[in-house]
């Protein structure tokens, strides 16, 4: 994010596209045309935009309704650019190092060998702050400067930006007036009895003393619900993560729970007898006599709405899927719109009548009266997903009648969390269930219609299971490299490879074919029920082709996906920029919105086959972490955590405290612990539950490392090729020659280096010397 000389926001988004708005409070507008793609970008004293394409080059365009020129000569390589107070460019390099250039043209020049931060902003005064590698702020008075240490309380974020204003003179420099960072997380006393509690993204509870003051939390013993209800007796009511309801009789204590046959809401009122009204899976309301009892409906002509509260004079207000209000008398009736005034996916009615909603970007927005407009984000609201306030109107509600409650009929859907476990829904307007036993790890799956279902892993290569509870299989013979993949027709199975173009394969035995023509570039596919291949191209927008050989074309400019499934009826599902679900009825109709309570998935599927019945989740269970001496394997997991096992056939303990956050480890001959940071860095530690040390003086940049029998230590570059360097101290070698292409070593106690191809299998070298006769990675082991 950068604030322009004119005032404008711009923002980098997910998809490497720019977006704008005039104020930090408004929604983001974009992305902006043309705009694609770079991972960093900053203003030039002459107004022109400088970027960072995806390769670390530098670009220009000349405005923001510009074009990115072609990559600027000699550019090469950086992650994050500022502007120095006399026109200088300061860039940190992938080694974590700053750099100079004296403009646009010209060469980059080293400004010392401290490797400290990622992501950098320069003050108007010249200071420089950075983003370290544990996420905290740190600070120089000048780029030529020693850097001063972390900042106090200043994790945890991935980038800043000073706010500047009036234009760019490097002789008379305004003021900053205050320091914006993104994405923070913090951590607050909790304060005395409030009005308003919100249900956090972790599904934690926060309380605001008002509508206007900050959130405090998260509240001891909150985990985990999805919304929050007070009843008039002081029961507190909470939905939970399986849309069961969940009591407790105060906000420190915890839930207890699941009510029996509380299955299955997403949102809860109470109303003036006592019933209790709640939203269906699929937006329908239903009743029920209190909190014990049985829910009944769905409530005739009562679909759809993802949110409702009670309204002082006893009518029902609800949030639509389409993010508009609408009302209703009271239980009976129909539902009628409100406006067409703004977005908002929760709503709370308080005592006076006034509204609270949850807008697009999680933050609170209020309107005094249900018929008034919404007055903007509240400052500093973020990042809620639901809202409650603790005293409700006074109501009146007549008797509703009951009706018979429907079975669904849409098919089950799959998709893949940001952890990379698989969740189901029982529909399509569901909510999520799991995670799945033993769905660890894919970033996309497909059901293929013999019953197999396949999955991409990590590392680009297709595993498969015979149901969802069963292990992974894998990985599939000669299957790197493919981000995504669907079956065709035939029964051949058709790619995305990892430059966007497509790939076909018999099936899951045989081979990958070389890139189909004129197939490039798309992120996602899915076949039509006719054949017809529906893509998500890079720019998130629907193309079409009549089959393998053919060409793209545009469906239509109507929203932004990620990743798309084809239903057995033709209709779509995509992933949204938000990570929640957004439908369509066919592939040329246009997007009905965000499905409720959808978020956050990377990857959704069909399933073409009968419904596959997922496991009630188990209790979660407290682990005691065992003193450093009973282990006996150490294991980084996906949150970037130590955990530790006191036997190989023993179960995963942890987290270790303190071990945030490395990618690799090992511990060293004497104890000593070595770790491999985010960015390539090299760390360490006296033992496990202390806190890590460094980044290692030029310690960057490998992605493994190990310890050879002559004391040196062995590491693996960021293109795959082996490193030596005398010991923790001391500086990395340069690539030893026919070493690549490995991700991951280790040494076999007679002195041999095993190594994990790109693909999965295993390697072996007699030592670090290079192989005259053919480099290691065709000395392939075995096939397994």
């Amino acid at each position: 994010m950068v604030f322009l000389q004119d005032g404008t926001i711009l923002g980098v988004g997910r998809w490497n596209n720019l977006w704008t708005k005039s104020n930090m409070t408004i929604a983001w507008q974009g992305p902006i045309e043309n705009s694609c793609c770079v991972i960093d970008v900053t203003q030039l004293p002459d107004g022109q935009l400088l970027g960072i394409g995806k390769k670390g080059e530098l670009r220009t365009r000349v405005g923001i309704d510009g074009k990115w020129s072609d990559p600027v000569a000699d550019s090469c390589c950086v992650k994050s650019v500022s502007i120095l107070p006399d026109g200088k460019i300061l860039g940190v390099g992938r080694d974590n190092k700053l750099y100079t250039r004296p403009g646009v043209e010209g060469t980059w020049t080293k400004v010392d060998d401290a490797a400290v931060v990622a992501e950098i902003t320069v003050g108007p005064g010249g200071d420089v702050v950075g983003v370290g590698n544990t996420c905290g702020m740190w600070k120089k008075s000048s780029y030529t400067a020693e850097w001063e240490g972390e900042i106090p309380n200043s994790r945890c974020v991935i980038a800043v930006s000073y706010v500047k204003s009036g234009s760019f003179e490097p002789e008379s420099v305004p003021e900053p007036t205050a320091v914006v960072v993104v994405e923070p997380t913090t951590s607050i006393a909790i304060a005395e009895p409030t009005v308003l509690y919100g249900v956090g993204t972790d599904n934690l509870l926060y309380r605001r003393a008002s509508i206007h003051d900050e959130w405090e939390g998260p509240i001891p013993n909150s985990c985990c619900v999805t919304n929050l209800l007070f009843l008039r007796d002081g029961t507190i009511l909470g939905v939970g993560r399986w849309s069961n309801l969940w009591t407790k009789t105060d906000i420190e204590t915890a839930w207890e729970g699941p009510v029996d046959d509380s299955c299955c809401v997403t949102d809860v009122v109470e109303l003036e007898d006592g019933r209790l009204l709640g939203v269906g899976k699929q937006g329908e309301l239903r009743t029920r006599r209190g909190v014990e009892g049985t829910w009944s409906g769905p409530v005739a002509d009562s679909c759809c709405v993802k949110s409702i509260s009670i309204l002082p004079n006893g009518m029902i207000l609800g949030a639509g899927r389409d993010g508009k209000l609408y009302s209703r008398p009271g239980v009976e009736g129909v539902w009628t719109k409100v406006d067409d005034n703004g977005i908002v996916s929760e709503i709370t009615v308080g005592p006076g009548g006034n509204i609270v909603g949850v807008g697009t970007t999680c933050g609170l927005w209020e309107r005094q009266t249900y018929t008034s407009e919404w007055e903007g984000e509240i400052p500093d609201s973020r990042c809620v997903v639901a809202v409650s306030f603790t005293a409700t109107p006074s109501i009146s509600i007549p008797e509703p009648t009951v009706a018979v409650v429907a079975e669904p009929t849409e098919p089950v859907l799959f998709a893949i969390g940001t952890d990379n476990l698989v969740y189901s829904r029982t529909s399509i307007d569901g909510v999520w269930e799991g995670p799945i036993p033993n769905s660890c790890c894919a970033k996309n799956i497909l059901f293929m219609r013999d019953g197999t279902i396949l999955g991409v892993g990590r590392w680009n290569n297709l595993w498969t299971k015979s149901n969802m509870t069963t292990a992974w299989q894998g990985p599939v013979a000669d299957s790197c490299c493919v981000t995504d993949v669907t079956q065709l027709p035939d029964g051949q199975l058709l790619g995305v490879g990892t430059r966007g173009e497509l790939v076909t394969r018999p099936g899951i035995e045989g081979s990958w074919s070389r890139p189909i023509k004129n197939s490039c570039c798309v992120r996602s596919v899915s076949v039509l029920p006719d054949g017809t291949i529906l893509g998500a191209g890079r720019d998130g927008k629907l193309y079409s082709r009549p089959g393998v050989e053919g060409n793209w074309t545009k469906v239509d400019d109507d929203g932004i996906v990620s990743e798309i499934s084809v239903g057995p009826d033709g209709s779509v599902i995509g992933i949204g920029m938000e990570c929640g679900l957004l439908i369509r009825d066919t592939y040329t109709s246009e997007w009905e919105g965000e499905i409720p309570n959808s978020r956050c998935v990377v990857a959704v599927s069909f399933v073409q086959k009968p419904t596959i019945v997922v496991p009630e989740p188990t209790e979660p269970v407290t682990v005691v972490v065992p003193e450093p001496s009973e282990i006996v394997l150490y294991g980084i997991g996906d949150n970037n955590l130590i955990y530790g096992r006191t036997g190989i056939d023993g179960t995963w303990e942890g987290p270790i405290p303190n071990t945030c956050c490395v990618t690799n480890m090992i511990v060293m001959e004497g104890g000593a612990i070595l770790g491999v940071g985010r960015w390539g860095n090299l760390w360490t530690k006296s033992n496990i539950t202390t806190s890590w040390q460094g980044p290692i003086q030029d310690g960057c940049c490998v992605s493994d490392v190990t310890q050879l029998p002559d004391g040196q230590l062995l590491g693996v570059g960021e293109h795959g090729e082996l490193l030596t360097r005398p010991g923790i101290e001391g500086k990395w070698s340069p690539p030893i020659k026919n070493s690549c292409c490995v991700k991951s070593v280790s040494v076999l106690p007679d002195g041999t280096i095993l190594g994990a191809g790109r693909d999965g299998k295993l390697y072996s070298r007699p030592g670090v010397e290079e192989i005259v006769q053919s480099s290691w990675c065709r000395r392939q082991l075995d096939e397994g």
